[in-house]
C-alpha cells in the first residue's frame, strides 16, 4: 500500500471514531482483524466485537475528539502518534466539567487495502 492509500484509511478511521460510526469504521478492518483496545484488555475481534467496543465507549464519552498528530512508517505498518480530546459522561454530570485530553501512540498492521490490527502502546 502507498503511503497515500495508508493515510486515507487512517483518516476515514479517525472520522468514523470522532462520529462514533461503528459501521463506518468497521468496513476499513479486514475480517480477521484485531485491535488491543483499551490497552490492557484481551485482543478483540473488531468485526465480531465492535457493536460491544462502540457501547462501552458510549457509555463512558459523551464526545471523542481524535487527531492523528503524525505517522511514521515501518516495513509492515505504520505508528500514529494521536490526540484524543473527550467529554466523559459521568464526570460531565458530576462536575460539569468532564474533558480529558490524552496523547498516545499506536501501531497499525496492514495488508491488501484493509486495516489488520491495531495496538496502543
Amino acid at each position: 500500500m502507498s503511503a497515500e492509500e495508508i493515510a486515507s484509511l487512517l483518516t476515514i478511521y479517525f472520522c468514523n471514531m470522532t462520529a462514533m460510526n461503528a459501521e463506518g469504521r468497521i468496513e476499513i478492518f479486514s475480517g480477521d482483524a484485531v485491535i488491543y483496545d483499551p490497552v490492557g484488555d484481551p485482543p478483540r475481534q473488531v468485526h465480531k466485537d465492535f457493536h460491544q467496543f462502540y457501547k462501552m465507549l458510549s457509555s463512558i464519552f459523551e464526545t471523542i475528539e481524535l487527531s492523528k498528530d503524525s505517522i511514521l512508517f515501518v516495513r509492515n505498518g505504520v505508528a500514529v502518534k494521536w490526540t484524543i480530546g473527550s467529554l466523559l459522561r459521568k464526570i460531565a454530570m458530576l462536575l460539569r466539567r468532564g474533558l480529558v485530553s490524552l496523547k498516545s501512540v499506536m501501531l497499525v498492521k496492514f495488508k491488501r487495502s484493509r486495516l489488520t490490527g491495531m495496538k496502543p502502546q
